[in-house]
């Protein structure tokens, strides 16, 4: 997770992101707040339904459905530059760990009294480190949407977002991507704003570890800086 959230403060510098990246964080959103609040014995159906929660779950909830409509609105979205494969792979193997020790379905892992306190605590700052990682997304959403970094399909678009648009327009009729309205940037960016607590993440950890704003560079990286500006932690 810390590795993942490296990689998404690295992204609002990047040159050029890429939206692919982008659903890939939407799709962990989701799938960790799905998970935690199956650790704590609610079924995925928690994330659509209405029923009275108390105020910790309640909030899992929220920010789980936010996920949700960050992920419907970058569906059709796409970008020049691919994804990075690394995020890709620290989210199948994230969604895995999240399957063995918090299963959407069935009964959860029969563990010690200390062994679920750990779980929890880890599952609940995988869940805090999201909404650093939101914050960051919106950042580099914004960012690409005026950079003209972003495109759709442009028959997805309604008459009305094409009308005063004429490049939008004729790639509405020949049936090709487009430049992505502002209008569904902004709307994108003010999702990204529901999927954080309106206080910043608290102490993570059994042993209490406070996340900076930027993540910490290595001493090695610190000793021996590089021309190149953004660097990745192994």
């Amino acid at each position: 997770m810390l590795r993942l959230r490296q990689h998404a403060w690295e992204h609002t510098r990047s040159a050029h992101p890429s939206v692919d990246d982008l659903k890939t964080y939407a799709t962990l959103g989701i799938a960790i707040h799905a998970h935690a609040l199956a650790f704590h014995g609610l079924p995925p159906a928690a994330l659509r339904a209405d029923a009275s929660l108390p105020h910790q779950l309640a909030s899992l909830v929220d920010r789980g459905r936010a996920w949700q409509q960050v992920s419907r609105a970058l569906f059709a979205w796409r970008s020049a530059q691919p994804g990075d494969p690394v995020a890709a792979e620290d989210l199948t193997r994230i969604s895995a760990l999240l399957r063995t020790f918090a299963p959407l379905t069935g009964d959860q892992p029969e563990l010690a009294p200390g062994d679920r306190q750990h779980l929890g605590q880890a599952i609940a700052g995988a869940a805090a480190v999201t909404a650093d990682i939101g914050r960051w997304n919106q950042e580099t959403a914004t960012r690409m949407g005026r950079a003209h970094q972003i495109y759709v399909p442009a028959r997805t678009l309604t008459g009305a977002q094409v009308t005063n648009d004429h490049s939008l327009t004729q790639a509405k009729l020949a049936d090709r991507l487009g430049l992505a309205p502002t209008e569904l940037v902004e709307a994108a960016a003010g999702l990204y704003g529901l999927t954080a607590p309106k206080k910043d993440s608290a102490l993570l950890g059994a042993g209490g570890l406070t996340l900076r704003a930027e993540p910490l560079r290595t001493g090695a990286v610190a000793a021996a800086p590089s021309r190149d500006p953004i660097q990745r932690s192994t």
